[in-house]
């Protein structure tokens, strides 16, 4: 108690406030609200990459994506099937010209 009384006085504390990122009002895509919190950020991560890519890197990471998808465990094989979803219709849109 004594050693307690000596070192955790309150000019001697560090407080730490944590606040939780809000959900944004922005519309869920439909196709992971299966998904939980962090397979919903992964592919949001994975989004984010995918808009970088040009035709070729993108039917490239296409192929290898889906040779890896193989190897997925079962409890992971929603979360990639979203992304081959939301990966091929990236690739069409890119394929027509567009983004």
């Amino acid at each position: 108690r004594r050693v307690a009384n000596t070192y955790f006085e309150p000019e001697n504390r560090a407080v730490a406030i944590y606040y939780r990122k809000e959900e944004s009002d922005e519309a869920l895509d439909p196709r992971v609200i299966g998904l939980d919190q962090e397979e919903r950020r992964q592919v949001s991560q994975l989004q984010s990459m995918i808009d970088q890519f040009d035709v070729d890197q993108l039917a490239e990471f296409i192929s290898q994506f889906e040779e890896n998808a193989v190897q997925a465990p079962p409890d992971s094989r929603d979360m990639v099937d979203v992304v081959l979803e939301i990966l091929r219709e990236r690739l069409e849109v890119e394929s027509a010209g567009g983004r």
